[in-house]
């Protein structure tokens, strides 16, 4: 059982790497060396800034100590982090659904802490996490297990029990070899075939592990029940014949012995006039029914017709409010509504 979920920095909460892509990349400018995006995925990506130094020393032959590349790079990042540094797409989302959910939360990182700190802090998202490994606190760097069975024992839970997320290789690594299930949500380079063999998922972005925590939580769309088995025995039986009023009398009973999905059924019925007269205002009646008793699929429904005005007066407002509900409990088209909208899941509180 997933109890907590340790987060990666760079190129997975934060959208750091473009930057440190354009340090590398005018550093050797100065040099008259070129440096492509792919030379730096390859080489570069998801490693410590000391590794760093040291293969742009090494590779491209630059007349610097460490100690001098690693200043010259602290200063350049320190300047542009000063700009604003992104996070990435759905992690605010997902580090609200977290809370919501009571799960524990950390962030591991080979990064420094002051450096972590104040990005994190930029975004107004440190409150988020419970507990922080960063450089320093363990002996080993990834792909050793040190950083994340450090962050586990901090939370006070099992590896097996803590997810983490992580878009490099060595990350990846790290992870297993912690005993801890990870999630991978690649950035600028996806690990090999037989890295992302270690993962329990690969996640496009950070959206999509709310659905992925959902069904390993075991909340899927319903739970298996009597009325659950009468309903798919109605679409089995009637509306896949055609027998649309027998479906819908048969939803509607169910309905008004309070179940949700029945519910949620009935107010599809209404909307489309599938075995009983089309009627918008009682479409809109049983979708709030079902949406107030936490069906996901009633609470997408009714944010839609809180937007389009199908039996409500439009209220863009509450429109918002019933997508991020929806959204929280991982419903995969309320969570692309509220990206496509720029819609939050802490506006559900509203």
């Amino acid at each position: 059982m997933i109890k907590a979920v340790i987060f990666d920095l760079d190129g997975l909460l934060v959208d750091t790497e473009p930057i440190c892509y354009q340090i590398l990349k005018d550093i050797l400018w100065e040099f008259g060396r070129p440096f492509t995006l792919e030379e730096y995925a390859q080489g570069f990506s998801g490693k410590t800034e000391q590794a760093n130094v040291a293969r742009l020393i090494e590779t491209y032959g630059i007349p610097w100590t460490e100690e001098e590349g690693l200043e010259r790079i602290t200063a350049m990042e320190r300047a542009l982090h000063g700009q604003g540094v992104a996070l990435k797409p759905g992690a605010r989302e997902l580090l609200a659904y977290l809370r919501q959910g009571g799960y524990g939360v950390a962030v591991a990182s080979s990064s420094v802490r002051e450096r972590a700190v104040n990005l994190l802090g930029r975004q107004g998202v440190t409150d988020y996490f419970q507990q922080s490994v960063f450089a320093g606190e363990v002996e080993r760097g990834k792909p050793a297990p040190d950083v994340f069975l450090r962050a586990c024992e901090k939370l006070g839970e099992a590896p097996e029990d803590c997810l983490v997320l992580e878009d490099s290789g060595a990350g990846i690594q790290a992870a297993h070899a912690a005993g801890a299930p990870v999630v991978c949500v690649p950035d600028l380079k996806t690990p090999p075939p037989e890295v992302l063999a270690l993962t329990a998922a690969v996640c496009p972005s950070l959206w999509e592990v709310i659905p992925f925590l959902e069904e390993k939580a075991g909340r899927g769309y319903y739970r298996p029940c009597r009325e659950y088995d009468e309903c798919n025995r109605l679409i089995a039986d009637c509306f896949q014949t055609g027998q649309y009023e027998a479906c819908f009398a048969g939803h509607l009973a169910l309905a008004q012995e309070g179940y949700p999905l029945a519910e949620c059924q009935v107010g599809y019925f209404y909307c489309d006039g599938l075995g009983v007269e089309k009627d918008p205002a009682k479409a809109f009646a049983w979708t709030r029914r079902a949406a107030e008793h936490g069906d996901r699929d009633g609470q997408y429904n009714l944010a839609c017709f809180y937007e389009q005005g199908t039996g409500t007066v439009p209220d863009p407002g509450r429109a918002r409010r019933w997508y991020a509900r929806a959204a929280v409990q991982g419903h995969d088209l309320a969570l692309a509504k509220c990206r496509e909208a720029g819609i939050t899941l802490d506006e559900q509180k509203g």
